[in-house]
């Protein structure tokens, strides 16, 4: 019997855009738990803009979908439930330029 402990930690947004759609989380799970190591942390990182799931109900439904079957497979999601407003930075050069 193994005695490793085992956390899995999947920045999803990153994954995403680097090609990596379509992740297999249910593969992943397994080959962490492979020789009988003990899963205490399986925590995917992803963005969720609730403004725009507001606005368009199929980015909600869509994202729903997707966050429910990671979950099926026992992973915990974490949201930074981003919003669509400019980041910090850009608005206050926007301001030190006068525009």
């Amino acid at each position: 019997m193994s005695t490793l402990k085992v956390g899995v930690f999947v920045d999803a947004e990153n994954i995403k855009f680097n090609g990596g759609y379509q992740l297999r989380y249910d593969v992943l799970r397994k080959f962490a738990a492979r020789d009988g190591g003990t899963l205490l942390r399986l925590n995917t990182y992803l963005a969720f803009d609730q403004e725009r799931a507001r606005e368009e109900g199929e980015y909600a439904k869509k994202s729903y979908i997707y966050q429910q079957m990671v979950r099926d497979f026992g992973w915990k999601i974490v949201s930074n439930g981003m919003d669509s407003s400019p980041p910090l930075r850009q608005t206050a050069s926007r301001r030190q330029n006068g525009s």
